[in-house]
Parts: structure tokens; C-alpha cells; sequence
């Protein structure tokens, strides 16, 4: 066995039967002239004959030089073993993050795929190439890969890379939603709530917003207190509305805190309260939400900021 390490984004073509590792119990990095290596994978040549004889003899000549300590050095002992079987085993460490991630995806992994795809996306190691992206998030997805499932649905609604389409996006959407992604069940919320790609349907539309909340999604938690806020799809109730409306304003949901604000100023399921409407409309306001700071010009106009520490 024999080590090679590669710096190119390119494996050379002596390497065509190179196999990949996913799993190996070898060392996963190694550093070779002051550089940290990723391991690749595996590489196993094949010599015929005539090299065999070649290498034995230059094992031979190698033990009988060294009064047979030749023996104790792994590379004489590569060479006898490549003499008996015709065949050397070379391990493949790679300086470059791009090869890894290439190899895998051209064999079929699916992550891989997915990755190869985001690295279209951004440009990173590749031309940047949105139908390049679509292909290999096309590969992932089709092999039931949520990620690439959601990053499809989100080229398909924006037309990037593809025809615009609204139908494939929910569907594409749909598919990662099931598999509990949280992006795709508010994507396909919204969807719902505007009919877009799918029949219309406050109450679907309210089902994936509470999918998505419980998973922490600070949007669908906002969607979700405003159409508890509206009775859009769920029974109306403003207790719910400030519920999902604080969850999403601690994450910082600018929306979600002027809409707070909104309720703390007409006492709408909490007690009326000047001070915590003109807190949350400032919380949001230094976001540039353009309402909340709207509603604060309109608090100090009529003199409701007064009284406020």
C-alpha cells in the first residue's frame, strides 16, 4: 500500500478504477509538507506480468543488499506482495474540498449531489451555473433527498435555473415537507394561502404553518399568529395570536413585534398597554419595519409617550 496525495480539483486518469471512501478505518487527514490532506478514498492498480517479474526482482536485489533487514521496510514488502498477487493498493488523500464532494456525486451519493448543487448555486469551485445546480439537485431529490427536494421547489417558484413554475414547486415542496423540512412546510403554507401552485386553502395553508412553528420557523409563527389574529382558516382567537406572535418576536421577527405592538395598544388578548406597544413598534422600527415606526410617530403625536420611561 502506498500513499498519494493530490492537490488538483482534478483526479488524474491513471485513477479510473479509484473508489471512493465513505467509510474507512484509515486516517481521515494526514499532513504532507505542511499541509492538512483529506482522504479520498482507494486505488487499486493492476500490473501484468512482466512488471510483476520487474518488481520481484528489484525486491529481491533490495533484501539480499540489506542482508534481508530489506524486510522490515514497508515498501519491500509491498513490493513482494505486489510481485505474488500483480496488484498494489494506493490510498488517496486530496488537498482540494471540491474533488471529494465531485467523486461522490458522480457515484451516486446523494448528499453529495446535493452539495455539488449548492456549490453551482454560489459558484464555489465552479462556474457558476443555476442549471448545473438544478441537475444535481434533480439527482439528490430524486432519490428522496429533502434538502435538494426543497432547493428545487425554491428554482421552480423562482424560475432560476428552469421554467417558473408554481405547480412543480409545490410539489417539489410537498415531497420535502413530508419528510418534516421545515422551510418546505412554510413555503407550502404560503403556497396554500395564496393559492399559488394549489388550490386555495386557508385551512391547509394553517396546517403547515403549525407544522413549521412547532419547529421553531419564526415566519410560520408569525403566519401563524396572524391568521389566528384574522380567523383565516383556525378559529379566531387573539389569546393564540399574541402566543405565536411573542415566539416569533423573540427570534426577532420584525413583523411579529410591531404586530405585538399592534395588540398590546388596543389590549387585543393582553392588557392594554402603552409602554409595551411603544417597546415592541421600537423593537421592530430599528429593524426598519416602515409600520411600527409609522404607529410610534402616531404615539407621540398624540402624546401617548408621554407618561413612558
Amino acid at each position: 500500500m502506498t500513499v498519494k496525495y493530490i492537490d488538483s480539483n482534478v483526479l488524474p486518469n491513471k485513477y479510473a478504477n479509484f473508489s471512493p471512501c465513505l467509510n474507512s478505518e484509515l486516517n481521515q487527514s494526514k499532513v504532507y509538507n505542511g499541509k492538512t490532506y483529506t482522504l479520498l478514498g482507494s486505488f487499486e492498480k493492476t500490473y501484468p506480468l512482466i512488471r510483476r517479474i520487474e518488481i520481484g526482482i528489484r525486491a529481491v536485489f533490495k533484501t539480499l543488499f540489506s542482508l534481508g533487514f530489506g524486510l522490515l521496510f514497508e515498501s519491500v514488502r509491498e513490493d513482494w506482495k505486489t510481485f505474488w498477487n500483480g496488484k498494489k493498493r494506493k490510498i488517496i488523500y486530496t488537498f482540494s474540498s471540491f474533488l471529494p464532494v465531485k467523486l461522490l456525486a458522480d457515484q451516486g451519493d446523494a448528499k453529495s449531489q446535493y452539495l455539488f448543487g449548492l456549490r453551482y448555486i454560489n459558484g464555489q469551485g465552479v462556474a457558476q451555473s443555476d442549471q448545473e445546480a438544478f441537475k444535481y439537485f434533480q439527482l439528490a431529490a430524486n432519490q428522496n433527498y429533502a434538502d435538494a427536494q426543497y432547493s428545487l421547489g425554491c428554482m421552480y417558484e423562482n424560475g432560476q435555473g428552469v421554467a417558473q413554475s408554481d405547480q412543480n414547486a409545490a410539489q417539489c415542496y410537498q415531497l420535502a415537507a413530508n419528510q418534516n423540512h421545515v422551510k418546505a412546510q412554510y413555503n407550502l403554507g404560503v403556497m396554500y394561502m395564496h393559492g399559488q401552485g394549489v388550490a386555495q386553502s386557508d385551512q391547509e395553508a394553517a396546517r403547515y404553518y403549525q407544522l413549521a412553528a412547532k419547529q421553531g420557523h419564526a415566519k410560520a409563527q408569525f403566519s401563524l399568529g396572524f391568521i389566528y389574529a384574522h380567523g383565516k382558516g383556525v378559529e379566531q382567537s387573539d389569546q393564540k395570536a399574541v402566543k405565536y406572535y411573542q415566539r416569533a418576536a423573540k427570534q426577532g421577527n420584525a413583523s411579529a413585534q410591531c404586530n405585538l405592538g399592534v395588540m398590546y395598544s388596543s389590549g387585543r388578548g393582553v392588557p392594554q398597554s402603552d409602554q409595551e406597544a411603544a417597546r415592541y413598534y421600537q423593537l421592530a422600527a430599528d429593524q426598519g419595519d416602515l409600520i411600527a415606526q409609522r404607529n410610534l410617530r402616531t404615539m407621540r403625536e398624540n402624546g401617548r409617550l408621554n407618561n413612558i420611561a
